[in-house]
């Protein structure tokens, strides 16, 4: 679960320097932070991440997953050029659901 913590030290650098950082960095954190949470779900549905662009496609038809995945990572994006505190804490309920997976697993 290596990834996962990264993810989490990654969304508290985006919390901390929201007034600080460009939008442009903001996006380019959750991107980078979505992409751990695809590996994590990749791995506890014991499966391996070969193409990053379908991951999120992909990780829908998982067993394991937190609810509406592919839809709340949509919304994360549309929000990330002009929200970014709202698509932060959209980052942040996507990290905690995926924390009570790995817990449950």
């Amino acid at each position: 679960m290596v990834f996962y913590f990264r993810d989490l030290l990654l969304l508290l650098t985006l919390v901390s320097a929201l007034l600080v950082l460009p939008q442009k960095v903001v996006a380019a954190h959750l991107v980078r932070s979505v992409s751990c949470l695809n590996q994590v779900l990749f791995a506890l549905n014991g499966e391996y991440c070969i193409n990053e662009k379908k991951a999120v496609r992909m990780i829908d038809g998982f067993q394991i997953k937190p609810p509406e995945y592919g839809r709340r990572i949509e919304n994360l994006f549309s929000l990330a050029g002009y929200e970014e505190e709202q698509a932060c804490t959209c980052m942040k309920n996507l990290i905690d659901d995926v924390e009570k997976l790995v817990r449950e697993v």
